[in-house]
């Protein structure tokens, strides 16, 4: 607060402040009605839509992302602690997501044919069939497969705990174990994927190392030869410049092992043959062994028994039959893997022969040129066989860690039934309905007060129309003071009632702004009168009452007051008084060559001492033009000079345009609107026209008429007053 604030500044910002809270707590007040049927309407329909909503479970599966590198064929390798790598995580987040995964818990829960999330007719599908416009057809194959991962996607999310290595699987579902089961499926499949991907990456890499392995070994054969053919093809050389004699032993060992093992390597496969087809005489012949000799002689002879027997006969000698073959095969096999054995032995011994004889070459006096030679076939030879060792290694690694993969991630928790639906959530729901019933229904209740409701108090009418208002006349009932008599007869009969003190209310009002302005004299002091127009936005809203209520409170207050019916298209005051139309004004007005002569037109009111001017209906010229011709101003300047007030009963203004013609030549507007009835619209059209035509020092006052809380707040603050 501004310690230099004036004392009548602050008040008058407290004074603001007050008025302020109070005009929106009247508002509320009065636009009750309105505010308590939107809500509890509301509310209603917001609960039975609630309770009717089918419950929807979440159930979740917590899942641990571990990215350190685990290699269990790495001897230091060893479990390290949990590190946060918020780029790893984030990708695992959206691979759980992918669509693999997701396809994989559809295949293993079977969600093609569940009827909650698997392919059925959509509403859309169903209404055009009800509507016979179109035949629902159901999708197949890869459409309806993608329905289901749609519906899937929609009722799976994933949520990372922050800045963690957690995240949460939650599956939603009508069904509370379904929802459970779901999420383990998916946690379950994506940890399987995970192991899947990283063994299939092992052995993408194992393929691909797999290939070049056989390059390699085609280079170790290829300098193999290379280096046998060269020592072949000079030997004799190296032999005359070495002089060492051996070296052609070596070399004539060595083709004999050669050949020794081809030898054996093709009786080999002659047996591997032999067995795999049980042909015995091959078999036999190949081998040249005695006793297999022996066994085929014994089971040529059991084969023939075997064909002349018959029964229990025939099934011993199959028997003894059987057992024969199985020998062979096993004295067979023996002496092929004995053969198999030699074969490796063989193979040894030409390797060590051979490596002697690249050893005795290199060691030997040999010229340049051959041991440059010798030298780079055999360093080739060794980088190719170095090369397929390191490959054939890598090979063996790679199908071990392919049998040892462990996932990067774990199941944590495993998801548990809920028991408790998560949609809807009925108390906040209906706060939620009751909090935006509540607001809408003010916001409502505000568009009635001041933009498509009627008027119902005095504050709400002077903020509407931003015009003083007068005072509110109360609705009278039939049974109210005053006999069966209208309203203005209430004035005379009843004169402590409060629609007769409501009506001095508006005298007082009008009395007192227009001595203000210095035009209003009292009946001791004849002169000059005031005018006072009476209008309204359209009929039916009581200016005529209120124009003759006003006239007969201002006559009971020894005011000399006249009364003329300017609404020349639907006259009512003679209606209301009880007195026979009367049309000679409008005939006078019509008449431009005569002088109008008032004296046999004005009539006494029988209920006061009011002069009434009737009009009737019947006239047969323009209205607009008799009240806006000089005859008309001219008259009301000789009333006004004989009377303290000259009262207008005028035509509607949203109706007709007379009292626009009207309103220029009055003192004071008086604006009638009756209580919730007149359109606030209408009202401010109304009162916007006849002030951009009235004179400057003119006075527009409302009136509130048949506002149904008058009477009450009139009888609590002037019960100590005798009423």
């Amino acid at each position: 607060m501004n310690r230099h604030q004036p004392t009548g500044a602050l008040e008058t910002d407290m004074e603001e402040a007050e008025i302020s809270l109070h005009s929106v707590l009247s508002l509320l007040r009065r636009q009750s009605r309105l505010i308590s049927v939107v809500v509890v309407g509301l509310t209603i329909v917001a609960a039975v839509l609630t309770f009717t909503l089918t419950p929807i479970y979440n159930a979740s599966a917590l899942v641990l992302i571990d990215t350190s590198a685990k290699n269990l064929l790495d001897p230091n390798f060893q479990s390290a602690g949990i590190q946060i790598d918020d780029a790893r995580v984030a990708s695992e987040v959206e691979i759980i997501q992918a669509s693999p995964v997701l396809l994989e818990v559809i295949s293993q829960a079977g969600l093609i044919s569940d009827p909650e999330f698997g392919v059925s007719i959509g509403l859309r599908d169903r209404i055009l069939s009800y509507l016979q416009l179109a035949k629902p057809v159901l999708p197949t194959g890869e459409a309806a497969l993608q329905r289901v991962l749609d519906s899937v996607r929609k009722a799976f999310s994933v949520e990372r705990r922050a800045r963690t290595n957690l995240v949460t699987l939650t599956v939603k579902s009508e069904d509370p174990a379904k929802a459970a089961r779901l999420a383990n499926i998916w946690a379950q499949a994506y940890v399987s994927s995970q192991v899947a991907a990283k063994i299939d990456a092992t052995l993408l890499s194992r393929n691909a190392l797999q290939a070049r392995l056989e390059a390699a070994r085609s280079r170790v054969v290829q300098s193999e030869g290379s280096l046998d053919s060269f020592l072949d093809d000079n030997l004799p050389q190296i032999v005359k410049e070495s002089g060492r004699t051996e070296l052609a032993s070596m070399r004539d060992r060595l083709a004999s092992l050669a050949a020794e093992s081809k030898s054996s390597a093709d009786l080999a496969k002659v047996v591997e043959s032999s067995l795999a087809s049980r042909n015995w005489a091959s078999l036999t012949q190949s081998l040249q062994n005695q006793a297999l000799q022996e066994m085929e002689k014994q089971r040529q002879d059991l084969t023939q028994r075997v064909g002349n027997a018959v029964g229990a006969s025939a099934t011993d000698l199959r028997a003894e039959l059987a057992k024969i073959e199985q020998k062979m095969v096993d004295t067979a096999q023996r002496q092929l893997n004995d053969l198999n054995t030699s074969i490796a032995g063989t193979a040894d011994q030409e390797s060590q022969l051979r490596q002697q004889l690249r050893s005795a070459v290199l060691s030997s006096p040999l010229s340049p040129d051959i041991l440059a030679r010798v030298y780079e076939l055999q360093q080739t030879s060794e980088l190719a066989r170095s090369q397929y060792q390191t490959l054939l290694a890598r090979i063996q690694d790679l199908d071990i860690q392919a049998n040892l993969q462990v996932a990067d991630s774990r199941i944590v928790a495993e998801a548990m039934t809920p028991q408790t639906a998560a949609f809807p959530n009925v108390p906040m729901l209906l706060a939620a309905a009751v909090a935006g019933s509540a607001l809408l229904a003010i916001v409502l209740a505000y568009l009635r007060e001041h933009l498509i409701g009627g008027l119902l108090t005095v504050e709400q009418t002077a903020a509407v129309l931003r015009v003083p208002v007068a005072a509110a006349l109360p609705r009278l009932r039939r049974t109210a003071e005053g006999g069966g008599g209208g309203p203005a007869d209430v004035v005379v009969d009843s004169m402590l009632s409060p629609y007769s003190e409501s009506v001095r209310r508006i005298r007082a009002a009008v009395e007192q702004r227009l001595r203000r302005q210095r035009q209003f004299k009292s009946s001791a002091s004849k002169g000059s009168g005031v005018t006072i127009m009476v209008t309204s936005s359209a009929p039916g809203e009581g200016k005529t009452t209120v124009a003759l209520s006003l006239a007969r409170s201002m006559a009971i207050a020894k005011r000399h007051v006249l009364l003329i019916d300017c609404d020349l298209r639907r006259p009512s005051v003679h209606t209301t008084v009880g007195l026979p139309p009367d049309g000679s004004f409008a005939q006078a007005l019509a008449d431009e060559t005569a002088t109008v002569e008032l004296s046999g037109m004005v009539k006494p009111d029988p209920q006061s001492d009011v002069g009434l001017i009737l009009a009737s209906a019947s006239t047969e010229f323009p209205t607009d033009q008799l009240v806006g011709s000089p005859a008309f101003a001219a008259v009301l300047d000789r009333l006004a000079s004989h009377f303290d007030a000259v009262i207008l009963d005028t035509p509607p203004i949203g109706a007709v345009v007379d009292g626009l013609y009207i309103a220029p030549l009055v003192d004071a507007i008086l604006y009638v609107v009756r209580s919730g009835s007149t359109r606030q619209s209408e009202a401010r059209a109304g009162i916007a026209s006849v002030s951009s035509v009235k004179r400057e020092d003119a006075v527009v006052l409302a009136v509130l008429n048949q506002q149904d809380s008058a009477d009450a707040t009139y009888r609590r603050q002037y019960t100590g007053y005798g009423y």
